[in-house]
């Protein structure tokens, strides 16, 4: 079964996403650059200038589960909504650094913490 992704406003990584048969959630502030990510196999749109808590829409479409892979290209912007989206054992790869201000102080460790959004550390599994 291929996981679900969310792409984070570049639609060359949806095109890949989606060849490798995902379903992908799709964001961007630009509904143009939408209907460009929905004609490369995006599955779900979701525009966060209308939709600025962008990850209660994208449990929505999972059906509560969030998505197992996010691309964010955005950073500390967006990493408290891109930690929600995330499914529990989700891998989040941060590919770029656009926001606004790279150095914002990101509050995620209580969603860490107490969303259960981490994987098993490798070490501990050898135990």
């Amino acid at each position: 079964m291929c996981p679900d992704f969310v792409v984070r406003d570049r639609t060359e990584h949806v095109k890949l996403a989606a060849a490798a048969g995902a379903k992908v959630v799709a964001t961007s502030s630009s509904d143009e650059k939408l209907e460009e990510a929905r004609k490369f196999g995006a599955t779900h749109l979701i525009n966060y200038s209308k939709h600025p808590d962008w990850a209660d829409e994208v449990l929505r479409v999972t059906d509560g589960k969030g998505v197992d892979i996010v691309l964010d290209v955005v950073g500390a912007q967006s990493m408290e909504q891109t930690v929600k989206a995330t499914s529990f054992k989700g891998i989040i790869y941060v590919i770029g650094v656009l926001s606004k201000d790279p150095d914002l102080p990101v509050k995620i460790i209580s969603d860490i913490l107490y969303g259960a959004k981490t994987r098993e550390c490798a070490a501990y599994r050898l135990m």
